[in-house]
Order: C-alpha cells, then structure tokens, then sequence
C-alpha cells in the first residue's frame, strides 16, 4: 500500500506517550498512528451507524408496518405451537 508523509504537531508529553506505546507493542511511531487513526474511523462510522438507526427508530410505525408485524407474529406463534 501506498502511504503519504505528514507532519502533525503534538505536546512533548503527549509524544513521548505515543513512543513508549509504540516501543510496548513493537511498532512504529508511524504504525501506531495509523492504526489509532484507524480505530477512531471505525468508531466514527459506527456511531454514525447507530445515530441513523435511532433516528430511524423514532420514526413511526405505519398501519401497514403494523399489520404486517402482527401477522408475522401469529404465523410465528403457530409455527412454535405446531413443533410443541
């Protein structure tokens, strides 16, 4: 894969942090960065994901979402009566 050099500017502290993480789990100061920038995506997708999903949620159920949601149930209901 390709990769791209950038230049970020970080507390001393906050630095020396990220080197001793990165000595820890023999990695680069490069891998670790990556793979945290990484992480924090995939974080972001999946609250992105479980905002929509909440907002899809409050929306109402219609008449017909309902019907349907009942005679899937019944026909549930008598599926597991029939196995008993």
């Amino acid at each position: 894969m390709a990769t791209v050099k950038t230049a970020i500017s970080l507390d001393p502290r906050l630095l020396k942090r990220v080197d001793r993480m990165a000595k820890r789990r023999g990695v680069s100061r490069s891998r670790l960065f990556a793979e945290a920038a990484e992480r924090l995506l995939r974080h972001d997708d999946t609250d992105a994901l479980v905002k929509a999903i909440n907002r899809a949620a409050r929306i109402p159920e219609t008449e017909e979402e309902r019907r349907t949601r009942e005679g899937l149930r019944a026909s549930f209901a008598r599926i597991v009566e029939a196995q008993w």
